[in-house]
């Protein structure tokens, strides 16, 4: 089926059909339409958010980074085709830094902990900070805490979702755990596909 009758939403698209190679086109453009699209308008309101200045750009930014980590820990799991997330967290996370955004390795760590897990679990980053303007991707201030550049991360992220989906579809193993993961995700919406799904 084309990608262009999906609607990327699994109440509506009928999983069930799906090939492997289906599966992989459909999640990658689920990660565009849900995730990478939206990210990118967030960016844009930031930016023009006419009430509360930086201070209300800081908080889009807080949305935007966690939304980020988010898409990186789900994108782990996909490397590694776990059917079940009990364990895995951060070894599939800073894995999937690793191979798809390696300039990130050396923080992996802190982004992991103080971001990903500070804003999950806290609404608040433990240490460090979200800068925009930083001049490079990363540096850690004279308390060795992590100053992230947002719109580098942001970047680094969109082209590490192309390097995996181009990873996925030239190595049958990459392809297999990601069917597999998509399988467990998935495994209400395959079973009870909508009626008349695409």
């Amino acid at each position: 089926m084309a990608a262009e009758a999906w609607s990327f939403l699994p109440e509506r698209d009928d999983l069930s059909r799906l090939s492997d190679d289906a599966k992989i086109d459909w999640l990658e453009g689920r990660v565009h339409r849900i995730l990478i699209g939206p990210l990118r308008e967030m960016r844009r309101m930031a930016r023009g958010a006419p009430t509360g200045g930086a201070e209300s750009a800081a908080f889009w930014n807080l949305g935007i980074v966690t939304l980020i980590c988010s898409g990186i820990e789900a994108l782990g799991h996909h490397l590694h085709g776990r059917k079940a997330v009990r364990s895995g967290s951060v070894r599939d996370f800073q894995e999937f830094i690793d191979a798809f955004m390696p300039d990130y390795g050396p923080v992996k760590e802190a982004i992991y902990g103080d971001f990903r897990c500070g804003l999950a679990h806290s609404l608040v980053t433990r240490r460090g900070s979200i800068e925009e303007k930083l001049g490079r991707p990363y540096l850690r201030d004279r308390r060795g805490h992590l100053r992230l550049d947002l719109d580098r991360f942001f970047q680094a992220f969109v082209v590490a979702v192309e390097r995996y989906f181009v990873a996925v579809r030239e190595a049958p193993d990459l392809g297999r755990r990601l069917a597999e993961r998509f399988d467990a995700s998935n495994r209400f919406w395959i079973e009870h596909p909508p009626r008349g799904g695409r």
